[in-house]
């Protein structure tokens, strides 16, 4: 059987680009997401996709690969484990000769450091899939798994099934609707800013009959594109083949489970409702007007709910344009307000999976339609 691969087309990156520059202002990268722009197209055109989730904290937030998971990989461990030991050889020995006291280093000693590092990775791997685990009433998890495309550096298995940091904290915002959501009971669902698909992977996983939606700024539209038609090869439709559609309409969906579309291609959604809207940390990372541009379409698309996971009051601010953050702050008076059609029936910490926040911590938000 041959391997599954994403497929490296960088002439489709080149045309969403292209299609950008004549849109209107709303509809592109804000301030945060322009900054990061050139990066994210120099490391396209300089490596292969299929290595995407196996690069540097930094630059993996860019793809949205969590950048938490991967200091906390076996392998990325096992992979720089010399490196690691030479550089900590080096720090112990010029502490023992500045304090006149000789050569500090013992390979034991580093390579017991190594070795707690390892089982530190192996018992949060431990810890993310259990908390999750005791969650799935269901029992979904037992049946679905990370696709390994992508190259993910904090990949583990469990029974056999493969997972990752990134794949848990999406299942658990799942986990999270499941308890106002019957998803057997709807059929359609909306997502704005998905990453690189990891949410609509686990929708599609646990509930094959679901048609899903995902719209996004490129480049990050390519790698979820690519990745998704990696995942369910034949059954998503990319932003090339929408393009060429006058409509996006019902007839037009029900040849795919998944259809791929750029922000200005919402206008060219007709007779095509969705029961659930989810978006995941990208609404804080755009200016206020353009979060209630999207809101005007999602009240027009989206019949019962709306799923959020955001700071409340916000993420990071600048006041310099092309420097990373937002010229001025999304916060949850703008959502009540924005959605104000529909009604807020809770929202709490999001701390199924355990990590550390060095700043205010993300929200589940759950709306109903009034």
């Amino acid at each position: 059987m041959d391997e599954i691969k994403i497929v490296n087309d960088r002439g489709a990156l080149w045309e969403m680009m292209e299609d950008m520059r004549d849109v209107p202002e709303v509809f592109c990268p804000t301030n945060l997401w322009k900054s990061l722009e050139p990066k994210t197209i120099s490391w396209f055109r300089n490596n292969d996709i299929n290595q995407f989730r196996n690069i540097d904290a930094e630059l993996g937030a860019h793809f949205s690969v969590d950048p938490l998971s991967l200091p906390f990989s076996n392998r990325l461990i096992d992979e720089k484990e010399n490196r690691l030991i030479v550089k900590i050889e080096s720090i112990l020995d010029r502490i023992g000769l500045a304090l006149k006291i000789g050569v500090l280093s013992y390979p034991r000693t580093i390579k017991m450091l190594s070795g707690g590092l390892k089982l530190y990775a192996k018992t949060l791997q431990a810890l993310s899939y259990y908390c999750v685990k005791l969650l799935d009433k269901g029992g979904v998890l037992d049946r679905i798994e990370d696709s390994g495309l992508g190259n993910p550096l904090d990949i583990f298995t469990v029974n056999g099934r493969r997972y990752t940091f990134g794949f848990l904290t999406k299942f658990s915002q799942y986990i999270y609707m499941k308890k106002f959501i019957d998803f057997e009971n709807i059929n359609n669902v909306l997502e704005i800013g998905p990453g690189f698909g990891t949410l609509a992977e686990v929708f599609a996983k646990a509930h094959p009959h679901l048609k899903i939606c995902i719209v996004d700024i490129p480049p990050q539209l390519y790698f979820s594109q690519q990745y998704l038609s990696a995942c369910f090869k034949n059954e998503v439709a990319n932003y090339n083949l929408v393009k060429r559609q006058k409509r996006i309409d019902a007839k037009f969906f029900k040849d795919f489970r998944i259809i791929c579309l750029a922000p200005w291609q919402l206008p060219n959604i007709e007779n095509l409702q969705f029961e659930l809207f989810c978006n995941t940390i990208s609404f804080q990372e755009m200016e206020p007007h353009v979060v209630e541009n999207y809101a005007k379409y999602i009240d027009e698309l989206v019949t019962t709910w709306i799923y959020l996971m955001q700071r409340p009051a916000g993420t990071t601010q600048t006041n310099i344009k092309g420097k990373v953050g937002v010229l001025k702050k999304t916060c949850i008076e703008h959502y009540i307000k924005f959605f104000h059609r529909f009604e807020l029936l809770e929202r709490g910490l999001a701390e199924i999976i355990p990590r550390v926040e060095f700043s205010e911590k993300y929200e589940h938000m759950i709306f109903k339609r009034k």
